[in-house]
């Protein structure tokens, strides 16, 4: 990502400031201006009619009103020369006075103008952030916060004025336009942009409006952020790669992004579920999700895709909520899985079980649970009823841990965190995070080393065999998915210790069982290899594959001990 220039930081710097708290420096020096203006002034005065000897009361006068003659021009230079130095530093105060209130009162009412006008004209190497509904404000502000000048277009902006002075005091700049292109276009200067978030609160329209904006990028753009929250969403996008790649006629590709998701991977990517799952003794990840949401929606998917570790039968989703809003997610999951004993090994089969509960929360979990994840909607609710389940589960002796689901971070949170109660840190994932932060490419870096060690393995000519530049969003998601897989492979090479070399058969038949899970999570099928119908004849038990492809799911472990080898004091 390219720097911003002096231009674009200058903008975010007048927009900041206009908007600021009058300073304790600048308090100080008004104070110490005012008061050697009155106190010099008046000291010159006293001088002055010490020769005269009048009375006290038109002296006074005199005193009073001479502090008020060096606020206007009149008498001012035109008898500099006479003047006492006394009644000379006092006017001195009182020009640099009047200059301080004329600075501050331009940099209140010019400073948000002038901002906009070198964003339009001059900036460059600025995050350019679009919204149709106010759902970019957190991002634009964490955007500026962050150091990097943020550009917002967003029509509804035009009459809220609270919503105005929130983003100027992040030093957001606000760009005006008939309509978001055109804010985008000329008020924000796209083609000089280092990045473009599109950021609707309906994935529908933020699809709409990137697509609109992606035939107008130019072609020294990679690519364009799009906020799509849901999964059931991204997958369908991953299924239509056309719709997401660049081509020579649309250079930038699209790249979607859910801060829920990228909140729910962080809180469960590691291996300390399905360790804590051994370590009790559990056969199986067992994920009870109480309530619905967006927020459940991908714990279940993660916990589907990445809970598959050595001694461990398939991951168990056990949901209980409303089935009316579990629908949806729930048909295309069972679909998806309506064929699972054809592609996994009897004790590897995935589950996923409904329970409605329309009135009142499912609170009888049970000591088969590995861990409980509560969104009831409001977080109060959910905060309440986490508290009562991991009372319960302490009372009752369960081996289980609960999280909430959150929208904000909260200090009953904290309490909780504190109480020693079976009650992990909740999962807050409506926190504003930061353009950079979001296009961070961290993840990539093993997911693009997963894809080389692949192609190295391949011969060129084999489907599939494409620069990592070059992946569609399909591609691209399986060698994440991959990536975030490995801190549980090396656990359980950590784990096994010297038998990781003798099991290593039975990790890869784990490790294909998880590469199935996430292959039809993404919508593939049995079938001659076809990448856009989404077919994949290895989508078979492990015991059905040759021994070529076996070890294509060996390699990742086999690195693995290689390391932990050269890990060794010889």
């Amino acid at each position: 990502m390219k720097h911003a220039n002096l231009p674009a930081r200058l903008a975010r710097k007048l927009v900041k400031t206009s908007k600021a708290d009058t300073s304790l420096a600048f308090l100080l020096a008004t104070l110490i201006l005012g008061a050697g203006w009155i106190a010099f002034t008046s000291w010159g005065v006293w001088a002055a009619d010490e020769s005269r000897g009048r009375a006290f009361a038109p002296l006074l006068a005199d005193i009073a009103y001479a502090c008020l003659t060096f606020l206007s021009p009149a008498d001012v230079f035109i008898h500099a020369n006479t003047l006492p130095w006394q009644l000379e530093i006092g006017r001195n105060c009182a020009l640099a006075l009047t200059l301080l209130g004329v600075i501050k009162l331009l940099q209140r009412l010019s400073g948000p103008f002038v901002a906009r006008v070198l964003m339009r004209t001059m900036a460059s190497g600025h995050a350019i952030i679009t919204s149709t509904d106010g759902a970019a404000d957190g991002v634009a502000m964490a955007t500026s916060r962050g150091g990097l000048p943020a550009a917002l277009a967003d029509p509804t902006l035009a009459k809220d004025d609270e919503r105005m002075e929130q983003l100027a005091r992040a030093g957001v700049i606000v760009v005006r336009g008939d309509s978001v292109t055109d804010m985008v276009l000329r008020g924000a200067r796209m083609k000089q942009a280092a990045s473009i978030a599109v950021w609707n609160t309906a994935d529908a329209s933020s699809l709409g409006t990137a697509l609109e904006l992606r035939a107008q990028a130019p072609t020294t753009f990679s690519e364009i952020a799009v906020r799509i929250a849901s999964p059931l969403v991204q997958q369908a996008l991953r299924a239509a790669p056309q719709l997401l790649q660049r081509t020579d006629a649309r250079p930038a590709r699209l790249r979607p992004i859910s801060q829920i998701g990228s909140s729910c991977r962080a809180a469960l990517g590691g291996p300390e579920l399905v360790e804590r799952c051994i370590h009790d003794g559990q056969n199986q990840v067992t994920g009870v999700l109480i309530g619905a949401g967006v927020g459940l929606q991908w714990v279940a998917d993660l916990l589907l895709r990445q809970c598959w570790s050595h001694g461990l039968g398939g991951p168990y989703v056990e949901i209980c909520g409303p089935a009316e809003e579990w629908q949806e997610w729930l048909r295309a999951r069972r679909a998806l899985l309506s064929n699972a004993e054809k592609i996994f090994d009897p004790d590897l089969i995935p589950r996923i079980m409904m329970r409605d509960s329309t009135d009142d929360p499912c609170i009888e979990v049970g000591d088969t649970a590995t861990a409980v994840f509560v969104d009831l909607g409001d977080d109060q609710r959910s905060l309440t009823h986490a508290f009562e389940l991991a009372t319960r589960a302490r009372s009752e002796g369960w081996k289980l841990t609960v999280r909430a689901l959150l929208r904000e971070q909260s200090a009953l949170a904290d309490f909780i965190d504190a109480a020693e109660l079976p009650f992990d840190p909740p999962i807050v994932y409506e926190q504003a995070a930061s353009l950079p932060v979001l296009l961070e490419r961290g993840l990539d870096e093993g997911a693009a080393r997963i894809h080389l060690a692949y192609m190295q393995g391949t011969a060129p000519s084999s489907i599939g065999v494409i620069d990592w530049g070059e992946l569609n969003e399909t591609m691209l998601h399986a060698n994440r998915s991959a990536a975030n897989h490995l801190p549980i492979k090396r656990a359980d090479v950590t784990r096994l210790g010297e038998n990781a070399g003798p099991a290593i058969e039975e990790l890869g038949r784990i490790e294909h069982a998880r590469w199935s899970m996430d292959k039809l999570l993404d919508g593939w099928q049995h079938g001659e290899r076809d990448d856009i119908r989404l077919r994949h004849p290895n989508l078979v038990p492990w015991h059905a594959l040759d021994g070529e492809t076996r070890e294509k799911d060996l390699v990742e472990y086999r690195n693995i001990l290689a390391e932990c080898a050269r890990a060794e004091p010889t």
